[in-house]
Order: structure tokens, then sequence, then C-alpha cells
């Protein structure tokens, strides 16, 4: 910068003594070049301190959520709350913090409020899936409302189809309302999509048991355990179908099992059949 405007200084010089005119015109044409320059220095500093700050607020604004999602996880949702409140008001459009902050509230009961904060972050992003997700899982899971589950669930499928828990929710759903062949649509599309979530598979073996389908049952089971050994609803389902099928003593054997594993459900089975 400095070479160019000596560089010009000594050209108007030269040009003055030639020619008085001339050189007045470029000199003002100089100096209105250096004002310009001076200007747009002036504006790239600003457009770069202006940068900053915003890279500074975006990386403060994921800490604190991440520091709620945290407090979340360890059950300080009160905590959690308060720092999202802080979030949501230097960002109003923050479509994740209204996510978040509806998650702690349904874990403190406030379902109501939780549902409003997942309205706030459609409102702001109408494609976003995994808030019509949450609110269908408020309806299903805390108000019982499956019907109202099922809505929310079809448009967070609409949006995203590639996610596994929105079939397996939605099939939830049908199966309570005893729509099983249905849910047993969504289970399947579900696995078709991840084929390794245990509880999935338990989902549909219980649809199946209720479809009659007591092979393809215990199948799914099986399944659930070669994911996951120590998880313990694959033997308790399994001992009640071996029990129906006749097989008692494999049944007892898998309910012992789940016994072993923590479900206490099995205890007045176990007494009944096996002791």
């Amino acid at each position: 910068m400095k070479r160019i405007v000596n560089r010009d200084t000594l050209t108007l010089q030269v040009l003055y003594t030639s020619c008085n005119q001339n050189a007045h015109y470029k000199k003002e044409n100089f100096n209105l070049k250096l004002r310009k320059m001076i200007v747009f220095k002036k504006l790239l500093t600003l457009l770069f301190l202006f940068v900053s700050i915003i890279s500074f607020s975006q990386n403060s604004e994921r800490d604190l959520i991440d520091i709620a999602i945290n407090d979340i996880r360890s059950g300080k949702n009160r905590e959690a709350i308060k720092i999202l409140n802080k979030v949501i008001k230097e960002n109003k459009k923050s479509t994740f913090a209204y996510n978040i902050r509806s998650i702690a509230k349904t874990n403190l009961g406030k379902y109501k409020s939780a549902l409003k904060d997942l309205d706030n972050a459609i409102q702001i992003s109408p494609n976003y899936a995994d808030a019509y997700f949450n609110k269908g899982h408020i309806k299903e899971i805390n108000l019982h409302d499956h019907y109202g589950a099922i809505r929310e669930y079809n448009k967070a499928i609409g949006l995203d189809s590639t996610n596994h828990f929105y079939y397996s929710n939605r099939g939830n759903c049908k199966a309570e309302l005893s729509n099983y062949e249905d849910a047993l649509d969504d289970y399947n599309k579900s696995i078709s999509i991840n084929p390794n979530t245990p509880f999935i598979y338990i989902n549909r073996a219980v649809t199946l048991k209720e479809l009659g389908r007591f092979e393809d049952s215990l199948n799914d089971c099986d399944l659930a355990i070669s994911l996951d050994s120590l998880y313990m609803n694959p033997y308790y389902l399994k001992g009640v179908l071996l029990n129906k099928l006749g097989k008692i003593e494999d049944a007892c054997l898998n309910l012992i099992k789940a016994r072993e594993l923590g479900n206490k459900k099995v205890e007045a089975f176990i007494k009944k059949f096996c002791e």
C-alpha cells in the first residue's frame, strides 16, 4: 500500500511542473482513490469484526447447548432450561435450543409447554423433522394420544424417510390401537433401514405374538439376543412363547435368565411353572 502511494505522489509532482491544471486533476483523482481505499479498508475491518462476533456467538451458543444437554443427561432439567432460556433470548431463531428445551420440559412433566417449544421450532423451520418426531413422542408416551402421535410421525416421515425410529414409534402407536398388520409394516421398514436395534425386534416380536405367529416371534427374540445378549426382554418374551408352545423346560431357562438380568415381572411366572 505504501509503495503505491509513494509512486503516485512522485508522478503527481512531475505532472504539476508541466501542466498545473492537469496536475490538479490527477491530484484530485489520486486523493479520491486514496479516500476510497481508506473507506474500503475500514469496511474490511468492520466486516472482519462482524464475522468474528458472529462466529464467537455461534460457538458460544453451541457450547451452552452442549452444557444443557449434559445437564439433561444428568437429570438437571431445571438448570438446562435456564441455560436454554439464555440461548433463546440471544437468538430467538435457534430451533435446536427450542427442541432441546422441550426435552427438559417433558422430563419435568410440562408437556404443553414442551409442545409449544416444538411448535416454535417448526414455525422457524417448517422442515424440522425431529421437532415433529418429538411432538409425536410426547403425544404417544406422555399424553397417550396415539392418533395424534401418528399424525406427527407421518409428518416427520414425510420430511425424512431414512430415520428408522420414526417408523418404529409409529408402529408402536398402531400396535397400541390393535392395528397389528400396519404396525408390522412399520417395524419391517424400520429394521430394513437399521437392522441393529434390538428393542425394535422385540416390538415386532410382540406384534407377531398378537397375530399368532409364535415361531416368527421366537425368531425375532433370538435376533435381539444375538445383538445384545444382556438384553432381558427377549428372554422374558421367549419364555412366555415357549410356555404357550408347551416347551416348559426351555421356557423356564429363558425366564430364569430374564430374572438374572433384572426382570422382576417373571417371578410369578417362574413360581407358577418352574418351581
